[in-house]
């Protein structure tokens, strides 16, 4: 009743709007700069799981991609509007869709083209070819020291230090343990071409980079975005609008002056759908906007066997008040759902039949009915002059059996409700080690009716199936030393150009109530024989993740900005010794004081609680040999620093050749790195 409710109101919303708006000339809306890039799974795709390491491997693997950093301005005080991508809401955007606004934003129309009997217009110059495009390209180097176990037992002459790809619990953007130290690589390019009314935009992406790597045909997308964008003279000098509809992404909640904060992460969802979005901006005074917008789409899954989301509509209302850039207020409401037929088995050699059901998770979920993602929320942005700028947002995501859900939202580091091992599922609403639980006594245990024995029954472990709630909170606060004592002494804003040091402070809580088993209540002796009892563990899982950091940076020179930042990250409440922290000192080299790119060397140093479970012992010194848990706490496996629920392929930490193409060379990676340098390429244009 309470989805039906807020989706009655916010269509209404819109309608009301636009009643409202008759009044006044307009001018369309400024051109689609001021944003960042709208890359599909934006700056990078959401790594689309693997299969089970207990099951066959599909054909291929199917990607593990680090979310990019969104294009930001490299001086966070730059005066003018910068053109960061191809959305069109730009500086008159939704709260958390534009990354840009001007400061005094205006409202004059641009010259109209001349036209000839008020059909066509004459001056062909006002279509133009317009690109657009950021990259990132990371080299990171992981520290670390030999030990025997690396060797099989064998001892090693020589120096025991080893140098490797970075092994890091933080870099799986699809993970609440996301952190900005050490991303992954990312380049993309956005392609319009249109004039003032209509604009045609492609962008393509690839987070693999081959010159420096191999190529992997799985990171590079394509055309990963298409739509077209209508700007439309309405008429009226206060109301503006603009539409657009193809294979779009949009972006609610982002925290930080220009783009998605400091983690990267949006509090309400990215969008990726192939449908509609459309915008409108009513001027109640010189002063205060009103807006409105809305959308509507689709997401056709990865057909991957092993991947349980299916077909998934999506839509989103959106409200927000603002004034100038100086204050603005958003409420979100998006809502997702899967209404596809159950999945059937097409043959004898087809996986669904030749992969028998355990409670280990071997075979797919095709017993469960549709499912429902959902998301509102209210948030705010203040710029406090001297003081700096300050950001706020509270978001609630109700889950109904959203494992069926895929990827239309992209909300909280997670991508949908159970997008392979990546959605809200499998980050948030299921307990460690809930297949190894047996369902509660609150739960259902039958099977569909006519369904092939092996199918899953509903609920037929300990873990959630999609079904809970997240409550979460974020805070970001920005703070200039030069723009306080410029502003302090009744002088200009600063933007920029010259000596300054800035200060940012961010954090984040996210409250779990799933219908998973409580396996952190397991008692710490028994075995695996602690989780196979109704009684032994609670039918209610409720924990809290929690992260918060500082950055600071001290633009020295214009060529020079040395900065360090710090990050401590707790994935679950219950379990401290999974929790770490990060210390990385950096310079960062650029051109001059305001500009487009910088090139960065640090390094970054990592304090785990527990860096490894214990005890455990190498049960054999030959060439693929195992390692056994030795320990008669069923949750000894979990007492330690853990990799995202879906490793970065192809030597992410935890990464094992069940998640990625049969017979890579990539043994699983128990212990992650302390230290990691790297040298770093960004850019935006």
């Amino acid at each position: 009743m309470r989805r039906i409710l807020l989706t009655g109101l916010f269509l209404l919303l819109p309608a009301a709007a636009h009643a409202q708006a008759q009044g006044g000339p307009a001018a369309p809306p400024p051109d689609a700069a001021g944003s960042k890039p709208a890359a599909t799974p934006p700056a990078a795709a959401p790594p689309a799981a693997a299969p089970p390491a207990a099951a066959t491997p599909p054909a291929a693997a199917p990607p593990a991609v680090p979310d990019a950093k969104p294009v930001e301005p490299s001086a966070p005080h730059e005066e003018k509007s910068v053109n960061l991508g191809i959305n069109p809401t730009g500086p008159s955007g939704p709260l958390g869709t534009a990354s840009v606004q001007e400061e005094k934003p205006t409202h004059a129309a641009p010259p109209a083209p001349t036209w000839v009997s008020g059909k066509k217009p004459t001056d062909e110059s006002a279509w133009k070819f317009d690109y657009h495009g950021y990259l990132r390209a990371p080299m990171r180097m992981g520290i670390n020291k030999a030990l025997p176990e690396d060797t099989n037992g064998y001892s090693v002459s020589g120096s025991k230090v080893r140098l490797h790809e970075a092994t890091i619990p933080d870099d799986q953007y699809l993970s609440f343990q996301s952190t900005a130290h050490n991303m992954r690589s990312w380049a993309e390019a956005f392609f319009s071409y249109g004039n003032q009314l209509a604009k045609g935009v492609v962008g393509f992406g690839s987070y693999n980079l081959t010159e420096g790597g191999f190529n992997d045909t799985d990171a590079n997308w394509g055309i990963s975005q298409a739509y077209v964008l209508l700007t439309p003279d309405l008429g009226f000098e206060n109301v503006r609008m603009w539409a657009k509809a193809g294979a779009i992404v949009d972006r609610y909640g982002m925290s930080g002056r220009y783009d998605a904060g400091e983690y990267d992460m949006y509090m309400f969802g990215r969008t990726h759908v192939t449908g509609e979005t459309a915008h409108i901006d009513y001027d109640l005074t010189p002063a205060w906007t009103l807006y409105f917008e809305q959308g509507f789409g689709s997401h056709k899954p990865d057909p991957n066997t092993y991947n349980n989301a299916r077909y998934t509509m999506l839509h989103h209302e959106h409200i927000g008040l603002k004034k100038g850039r100086d204050l603005e207020f958003g409420a979100h409401y998006l809502m997702s759902w899967s209404q596809e037929e159950y999945r059937t088995t097409a043959s004898a050699d087809d996986p669904f039949t030749t992969v028998s059901f355990d409670a280990t998770g071997k075979a797919p979920r095709n017993g469960l009915p549709p499912g429902h993602l959902w998301v509102a929320g209210v948030e705010a942005r203040a710029e406090l002059g001297a003081f700096g700028y300050i950001y706020g947002a509270y978001s609630h995501v109700g889950a109904d059996y959203a494992l069926t859900v895929s990827r239309a939202i992209e909300v909280l580091h997670a991508s949908g409700g159970g997008e392979f091992d990546l959605g809200v599922t499998s980050n948030y609403l299921d307990s460690p080690n809930c297949h190894a639980a047996l369902p509660g006594t609150n739960k259902k245990a039958n099977a569909v009716t006519g369904a092939p024995e092996n199918w899953w029954p509903l609920d037929a472990d300990g873990c959630s199936d999609g079904n809970g709630s997240l409550n979460a909170l974020h805070a970001q606060y920005e703070f200039s030393l030069t723009n306080f004592n410029q502003q302090i002494k009744g002088g200009q804003r600063f933007w920029g150009a010259g000596f300054d040091a800035i200060l940012k402070l961010y954090g984040m809580a996210v409250f779990v109530n799933s219908q998973a088993r409580d396996t952190t209540k397991a008692p710490k002796t028994g075995g695996p024989s602690a989780f196979q009892s109704n009684t032994t563990l609670p039918t209610n899982y409720k924990i809290t993740k929690s992260k918060f950091g500082a950055d600071l940076t001290v633009q020295a020179l214009p060529w020079l900005s040395p900065g360090i930042r710090f990050d401590r990250v707790m994935p679950n409440s219950e379990i401290s010794q999974q929790s770490f922290a990060i210390l990385s000192p950096r310079l960062q080299f650029k051109s001059q004081w305001v500009t487009h790119e910088r090139i960065t060397l640090g390094y970054s140093h990592y304090f785990y609680d527990q860096r490894v479970c214990e005890p455990r012992v190498q049960t054999s010194k030959a060439v693929g040999g195992t390692v056994a848990d030795t320990s008669d706490d069923p949750m000894a496996a979990y007492r330690c620093v853990q990799p995202a629920s879906s490793p970065v392929p192809y030597d992410g930490f935890g990464a094992s050749t069940a998640k990625q193409d049969s017979g890579n060379r990539a043994p699983t990676v128990t212990r992650p790195d302390e230290n990691v340098v790297k040298i770093e390429a960004t850019m935006w244009w």
